[in-house]
């Protein structure tokens, strides 16, 4: 009897370990999302290394970017990139506005389901955090391989058109010292964005 005991103890205790870690909550420094906050948070996140199941704060894989970006402004998605499909409001992708999700199928095999996203950014561009560059690095949609596995693109920031932001000449200016354009590269846009295939255009 005593031994059945222990037994059941041990496997509990076997159980629990194999059971997920704790959610990291991250810190709430926006009542409500927008472009403009998302644009900060973005900002200090660019470069940071990458990690599996990583969700901030320094460390992140691509969901776990996601659930960080969007919880620090109060907007609380579920962790992984196939549930966060789930939420927000499907766009195609030539209507795509800085904050938008896009979900992807990475797979060397194709099929069709979501296994990455990132965060459009503007300019055919997006910031996710890759496995293969083992960092937070911006993607473009006008790649190939990146258009064609394209699955789906949600918009959960409501409101007014967000700020987009010029990201063509000042990513590479400063790849080298991973950060990201300051906010006096913004610029407002209403007008209406002429895209190609999978691409958006800032002019």
């Amino acid at each position: 009897m005593k031994g059945l005991l222990l037994l059941g103890v041990a496997t509990m205790l076997l159980l629990t370990s194999c059971g997920p870690t704790k959610r990291y909550r991250p810190v709430v420094k926006y009542a409500h999302p927008s472009g403009g906050a998302l644009q900060q948070i973005l900002r200090g996140t660019y470069g940071d290394p990458y990690r599996y199941a990583g969700q901030g704060p320094n460390r992140f894989d691509c969901s776990g970017l996601v659930y960080y970006s969007y919880a620090t402004m109060n907007l609380w998605l579920p962790r992984t990139a196939r549930d966060q499909s789930r939420r927000g409001k499907t766009i195609p992708v030539g209507a795509l506005q800085y904050g938008d999700l896009i979900f992807f199928d990475t797979r060397p095999r194709y099929r069709g389901k979501v296994n990455h996203v990132g965060i459009y950014i503007g300019g055919g561009r997006f910031l996710h955090a890759s496995s293969t560059k083992r960092r937070v690095v911006s993607g473009s949609l006008r790649t190939p391989f990146w258009r064609k596995r394209i699955i789906v693109c949600k918009r959960l920031i409501p409101g007014r058109k967000p700020a987009v932001q010029v990201w063509e000449n000042t990513l590479e200016k400063n790849r080298s010292a991973q950060v990201l354009p300051t906010p006096s590269m913004v610029v407002e846009t209403n007008q209406s964005v002429q895209t190609d295939p999978g691409t958006q255009t800032l002019f």
